[in-house]
């Protein structure tokens, strides 16, 4: 049966996606490759067709694709965007590129149309492995009917359908997709108590391209550490196993290489490794916009992913049953929300709710399926109550995103007269 809901779960989402690029043509704010999406792409055409060579590069498209990318003043192919969201692109791009793109009649320059499909394939790829890995985390802790909904909220009732489905070339797909991953590789380091050199790499590759994905997701690396890990001496245990010699150098192995990529880039650019790409962006510490980052109706964290309050309940029933991974879930959203918050754009452009937080989805939709677990033990009147809010709260999420994709919501700061102007819209 499981098999069964996977592949209609599959098609549904691979057909919305490609449908809802079927009609938004190509070089524009609408589709694959424009503007940031292209900056992550660009790596890939220019390492397999320009040869990273500026003058190779048609005067017109940076211009045509949005700036996601330029020519700099040395006549370098400039992108402030770091390389793993290329890294995972990568076997689609090359499989569009030598395969489908020639037998298909189409140009082979890197943003003829099968390359733009090829985004909405590589997301949806990514997003479906994701969720399956978070019902393998959610299956060691839950029943499967907890397990199915926490899955099915995770992807309607959030942004993630938004970042998978609509804006496909961004790097949070990508980065859920590797959060669960880790967070998958770390409860299987603590269930068989052991780290051999396989999952040693496995997990060197994860957090590598984790933090080359964005560089935020530093943060998420702490995974390894305090999943599952509800003591002092546990922790000291779990750190022990990390730091044995051959577990600690096939681990590093990985993510040294993947860094040693991004710097020959940097060095590519300005003659030296050491570059701060995103000039004139910075952190503001002093005055973090926290109220505004969860609660304004400009991409509020709560209000676009109202199920995370949910989370946040669960989360708090974790350390009242003294789950291992409750403080650390606590600690993680603080720590998150006050460097989301502080970001000089707190409200991250033209997105579609707290795009920041995509990739923290897999850690709370644990702490959601405690919550459920919770009502589920309560009486029915509990229960019933619980169901009529969510319910119509995770509905109202994805027709949210619909209508942002319609309407093109987000473009500057807005009300709540405009959000429930559009919250009313058919």
């Amino acid at each position: 049966m499981k098999y069964l809901i996977w592949t209609l779960l599959a098609a549904c989402t691979l057909y919305l996606a490609m449908n809802l690029h079927s009609r938004t043509g190509y070089f524009n704010y609408k589709s694959e490759l424009f503007a940031d999406k292209v900056g992550y792409y660009i790596y890939l055409p220019a390492t397999f067709i320009y040869g990273f060579d500026a003058d190779a590069v048609p005067d017109e498209l940076p211009m045509l694709v949005g700036c996601g990318f330029f020519m700099d003043h040395n006549d370098k192919i400039y992108t402030k965007y770091p390389i793993g969201v290329a890294i995972l692109q990568a076997p689609f791009f090359l499989i569009t590129h030598y395969i489908i793109a020639p037998l298909s009649g189409y140009a082979t320059d890197g943003f003829s149309p099968p390359y733009h499909k090829m985004i909405d394939v590589a997301a949806w790829a990514y997003m479906l492995l994701g969720l399956m890995l978070l019902a393998k985390i959610l299956g060691e802790y839950f029943k499967p009917t907890i397990v199915w909904l926490s899955v099915l909220a995770c992807l309607l009732g959030t942004n993630l359908f938004y970042y998978h489905a609509v804006e496909s070339g961004m790097s949070h797909v990508y980065s859920f997709f590797l959060a669960t991953a880790l967070l998958r590789l770390t409860q299987v380091i603590h269930r068989r108590g052991q780290l051999t050199p396989t999952l040693a790499l496995r997990v060197g590759a994860v957090a590598g391209l984790l933090v080359l994905t964005r560089f935020t997701n530093v943060m998420l690396l702490p995974i390894l550490l305090f999943w599952e890990v509800g003591s002092l001496k546990a922790l000291a245990l779990r750190i022990k196993l990390f730091l044995s010699g051959p577990a600690l150098l096939a681990m590093l192995a990985i993510p040294a290489t993947l860094i040693a990529v991004q710097l020959l880039y940097y060095n590519y650019l300005t003659g030296s490794p050491f570059h701060y790409a995103y000039e004139g962006e910075r952190f503001d510490f002093l005055h973090p916009e926290l109220l505004k980052f969860w609660f304004s109706p400009h991409n509020g964290l709560f209000i676009y992913a109202p199920i995370m309050a949910f989370a946040l309940v669960g989360t708090v029933r974790m350390v009242e049953r003294r789950i291992a991974g409750g403080w650390f879930l606590i600690v993680l959203f603080g720590a998150a929300s006050l460097v989301f918050a502080s970001w000089w754009q707190w409200y991250f452009g033209c997105a579609f709710g707290a795009r920041s937080f995509v990739e923290y989805y897999p850690l709370f939709m644990v702490a959601f399926a405690y919550f459920l677990q919770w009502i589920a033990s309560k009486s029915i009147p509990w229960q019933v109550c619980t169901l009529a809010l969510v319910l119509p709260l995770v509905v109202l999420t994805f027709k949210n995103g619909y209508l942002y994709r319609l309407c093109y919501l987000g473009q500057g700061d807005w009300d709540w007269g405009y959000l429930v102007e559009m919250a009313c819209r058919f």
